[in-house]
């Protein structure tokens, strides 16, 4: 990207936010550093309240990537040297396109056009398992086997399976949707395997300690110090083993809670659930929205991006 051409410098009108705190000065190494701002229970509610409207479900993500971790560290074969599981061993590049490429082959044309999209994605949901799943030579994309280059194996995709499904608690309670088969798994771009899905989910196939953002990145420090209350204090170097060993019945509902001087919970202050929009309304306020999720708001129609169990009753 050339900033010095940007919507600014072109003339556009531009909004900008540092969501009510300063990184630059709410930067305690002792509490994860950029991050730290979530120790103090005023810049909680300036960043969930004052600086921009209430997010969507956001700390609810950060019990998604701790359920998404521990799936992929089930079958991690080695460690970080901070002892925790290295989850972006457990996928190569070159498997994620092998899954890419086997997604295509059962979903790609189920919208009536072969274009490398998957269009239709509530049918893909039912069409594609990884473990029946064949790649476009017509072999198996699980192996019969011993891992090869060209397939991979069960426990990698019973891995899978289990990372895109809804979180859930002891009781078996959805704590977040649960996530849909896509293309979007792996691919190749100018001559380079496309890094995007794996940044988040696995983190860099080389790197010798765990870069997944939702294992040890941001999401997952600000899930610890933001959202949870109270915060929990850990190092960096601690936090891939702090977020492997969540559970999901203690620490979850901690998104809830209040404690101290901590009175307000991360769902009060950075959860949107309600679809009543008549106050905003009523008090002139003016919403640009995407068309699908127009729908989805006025109609209950979720866009087709969007797993039915989102919209299902008695989810957390």
């Amino acid at each position: 990207m050339n900033y010095a051409d940007n919507a600014l410098q072109r003339g556009f009108a531009v909004v900008s936010t540092d969501s009510g705190h300063n990184v630059a000065v709410d930067n305690n190494p002792n509490a994860l550093g950029a991050v730290s701002f979530g120790m103090d229970p005023q810049a909680r509610l300036d960043m969930g309240f004052n600086s921009y409207d209430p997010g969507f479900h956001i700390p609810k993500l950060g019990i998604d990537g701790a359920w998404v971790s521990k799936a992929f560290a089930a079958i991690a074969t080695s460690n970080d040297p901070n002892g925790a599981p290295l989850i972006n061993k457990t996928f190569s590049d070159p498997d994620l396109l092998l899954l890419r490429q086997a997604v295509l082959e059962r979903c790609d044309a189920l919208d009536g056009v072969a274009d490398g999209l998957v269009a239709n994605s509530t049918a893909c949901q039912a069409a594609f398992d990884p473990q029946t799943a064949v790649l476009p030579s017509g072999q198996p994309l699980q192996c019969p086997g011993a891992k090869t280059d060209s397939c991979l194996t069960s426990a990698q995709l019973v891995a899978l399976k289990t990372a895109l499904q809804a979180p859930v608690n002891g009781s078996g309670q959805p704590l977040y949707s649960d996530w849909p088969w896509d293309a979007g798994f792996g691919g190749i771009a100018n001559g380079a395997y496309n890094q995007t899905w794996r940044s988040w989910w696995l983190g860099t196939y080389d790197s010798s300690v765990n870069t997944s953002q939702r294992l040890n990145g941001p999401s997952a420090q600000s899930w610890l110090i933001d959202w949870a209350s109270p915060p929990i204090q850990v190092p960096v170097t601690g936090v891939a083993s702090r977020i492997l060993a969540f559970d999901f019945d203690v620490d979850a509902p901690k998104i809830f809670a209040t404690s101290g001087i901590y009175t307000t919970s991360a769902a009060d202050f950075d959860i949107y659930d309600s679809t009543d929009l008549s106050a905003f309304k009523a008090h002139g306020g003016k919403l640009i929205m995407l068309t699908p999720m127009v729908n989805w708001i006025e109609h209950g129609t979720p866009p087709a991006s969007v797993p039915a169990s989102a919209t299902t009753p008695g989810r957390w």
